[in-house]
């Protein structure tokens, strides 16, 4: 996903983003490929969808027009 996406999603901006994105590449949450950041591995992704997030966020970020 594209930097600017995730900062749409989370309200995010310029810096608080970008230290946000850092921290999280730093505890290899993070990479950036080519086609924007992703999880390091499929497992994070689906613990970060199940645990971390509620549904209600979950429909703010995909419904959001970004």
């Amino acid at each position: 996903m594209a930097a600017s996406r995730i900062g749409c999603a989370t309200d995010l901006a310029d810096d608080a983003l970008h230290a946000a994105l850092d921290e999280l590449e730093w505890r290899r949450w993070l990479v950036v490929e080519r086609r924007g950041y992703v999880f390091v591995a499929r497992i994070v992704r689906d613990v970060v969808a199940r645990d971390m997030v509620t549904e209600g966020e979950r429909q703010r970020i995909v419904t959001k027009n970004c």
